[in-house]
């Protein structure tokens, strides 16, 4: 009777279907205060949208001091508890860090913020400034089993790409196959595309934001720009009355983009009356980070 029994049951637990595990996405954290105004235009493919931009309403309306403290529903500083100012070192480059969430542990994903000419790595963790938008990003990052990290880049030439190469490979080391996202503000950008560009991190990096930022042409001819199964999903916000970095060139950038490499996937939001800092004020990190998962599945 045993023996039947434990037959029937191996025979039921072979019937019972094997539930897949569901795909890594980010979930929500103050979704409704950060939600996007309707676009003012689409493109058809929905790669290229226009967002209007009210300082009225996304700057006094959600800081308690205009450019300088979110009001205080827009920010959670729980988040802080995880917050540490670090150095790694590694032969000759060395990098000052703040890392919220620990790098040496397992980890889900990664964001790395590079700044631009002028900032530095506390620019990225300040939860009162943009409107509270980098402290959702800390939110959203540790929430979800991330971790955040915002290094002092001393250039956005090679001493910069070598800083913020180090923290992917110390990420990497302990957290093997895990997605890592890299926004690049203004200058900063250069940082993002030599990365991108170089076998040796390119493959390492699940998704590029480019906020406000340069871009580089040269970077199709790259392996990442070129091969089809290298792909970096590519997402470009700014303003088009960005007086530091003019709107264009990112533009021109993306149609080449569409124009050369077709499918490739690369999304570009144009902030409508935004200026230099608009994108980190406004950008949808969940919307973003969960659109670049969906191609890995």
């Amino acid at each position: 009777m045993n023996r039947v029994i434990a037959g029937l049951l191996i025979v039921l637990l072979a019937a019972v279907p094997v539930l897949a595990a569901a795909p890594y996405r980010f979930g929500p954290f103050k979704d409704d205060l950060f939600r996007l105004p309707p676009a003012l235009s689409t493109s058809a493919d929905g790669s290229f949208v226009v967002i209007p931009f009210s300082a009225s309403r996304y700057v006094n309306g959600r800081d308690a001091v205009p450019e300088v403290k979110a009001k205080a529903k827009f920010v959670s500083t729980a988040v802080d508890k995880d917050q540490q100012d670090l150095t790694l070192a590694d032969g000759r480059v060395s990098v000052k860090f703040v890392a919220v969430g620990d790098i040496h542990k397992p980890a889900k994903s990664a964001f790395i913020f590079v700044h631009g000419k002028g900032g530095n790595r506390f620019q990225g963790v300040d939860d009162w400034t943009f409107g509270g938008n980098f402290n959702r990003l800390k939110n959203l990052m540790v929430r979800n089993g991330g971790v955040y990290l915002s290094p002092h880049v001393t250039s956005a030439g090679e001493d910069g790409v070598a800083e913020v190469g180090l923290l992917i490979r110390e990420f990497a080391k302990y957290s093997p196959g895990a997605p890592i996202f890299i926004g690049c503000a203004s200058n900063g950008g250069d940082v993002c595309w030599t990365l991108a560009s170089r076998k040796a991190t390119s493959g390492m990096i699940s998704g590029l934001l480019l906020l406000g930022a340069t871009s580089n042409i040269s970077f199709l001819s790259s392996p990442a720009g070129s091969d089809p199964k290298r792909y970096i999903p590519v997402y470009i916000a700014h303003g088009n009355n960005d007086k530091v970095i003019r709107w264009q060139a990112p533009q021109i950038f993306y149609k080449n983009v569409r124009a050369l490499r077709p499918g490739y996937p690369i999304r570009f939001v144009l902030f409508d009356g935004g200026t230099h800092g608009t994108p980190m004020r406004m950008t949808d990190w969940r919307g973003v980070l969960n659109w670049m998962l969906s191609l890995r599945g």
